[in-house]
């Protein structure tokens, strides 16, 4: 099952993370919101640095999706993201056959004056194509 990242990310609003940037810095802290860039807003987070020597706690962060390197997510985000996949595609198939089922019902009732003269002239033989010249 193919897991769209921003999916991911959405789902795991309010829920702890680390983040990596390209730096080599780490950040763990509970996503607070991302957009459509991955740009991330942390709360409650822990900066540890490329060396690992030295720890900053901040209160909030603003991380640019461009220096995300990787990220780390709790294994029940992904459980939870592949079941609200499975339950949207499973809608999204019935709402087509619905929408098919009331398509064939409503075409097996009497056509509307447009639709009589559209399928009149189909039959007909005319010398003209797509939008050539009348011969």
């Amino acid at each position: 099952m193919v897991l769209l990242p921003l999916t991911v990310l959405r789902s795991s609003q309010n829920r702890p993370v680390m983040v990596e940037v390209k730096s080599g810095d780490s950040y763990n802290g509970h996503l607070d919101s991302c957009d459509g860039f991955m740009n991330l807003h942390l709360r409650n987070v822990i900066r540890t640095s490329s060396s690992g020597s030295e720890f900053t706690k901040l209160s909030e962060i603003y991380i640019r999706g461009v220096s995300i390197k990787f990220m780390r997510f709790e294994d029940e985000v992904l459980e939870n993201v592949k079941d609200e996949t499975k339950q949207l595609r499973r809608q999204q198939r019935e709402n087509r056959n619905f929408k098919r089922k009331y398509n064939e019902r409503q075409s097996g009732s009497k056509p509307s004056g447009s639709e009589a003269s559209s399928s009149a002239n189909r039959g007909s033989k005319s010398k003209r194509g797509r939008g050539g010249k009348k011969n």
